[in-house]
């Protein structure tokens, strides 16, 4: 049995993660979905469902048992730039704007599976001293930023 103050700390810690998931989602649908004229509640549930995804695979492969992470946004102007040149060209062709939400979907679930992999490769990586090593300056400055 968990002791009142860390069931306080528990339930905290789940609301903030929850509202930032919930607000990551959203910023990702505006900001890749929008442009594209794709529905914004499809980009919400695709970004909750990988968010939901990589929090499980992590703590379960890791030795975290639990994570309050953002997700990465790097990739969100090459996703956002992607959408909209999708949906320009299955509009032009006359196809079904289907086509365009599939294929964007597929092409994000793609880039994080090849970020996750690229990540897997890193990790086996013998490195002496720690990946921080292996960084240059400013991104370690941006990491460790984040990290807090």
């Amino acid at each position: 049995a968990m002791a009142s103050g860390a069931v306080v700390g528990a339930v905290a810690a789940g609301l903030y993660s929850g509202i930032n998931s919930f607000l990551d989602a959203a910023a990702f649908a505006t900001l890749v979905f929008a442009p594209a004229a794709l529905p914004l509640d499809v980009g919400i549930q695709h970004a909750l469902l990988g968010y939901m995804l990589m929090q499980f695979v992590v703590t379960r492969m890791s030795a975290a048992k639990n994570m309050i992470t953002p997700v990465s946004y790097e990739v969100i102007p090459f996703l956002a730039k992607f959408a909209a040149f999708i949906s320009k060209t299955v509009a032009e062709e006359g196809r079904p704007s289907s086509e365009a939400l599939s294929t964007v979907l597929v092409g994000s679930s793609l880039v994080s599976v090849a970020a996750a992999a690229l990540f897997a490769c890193a990790s086996l990586l013998p490195v002496q001293g720690g990946v921080a090593k292996m960084l240059p300056p400013p991104m370690q400055a941006g990491l460790f930023a984040s990290i807090g």
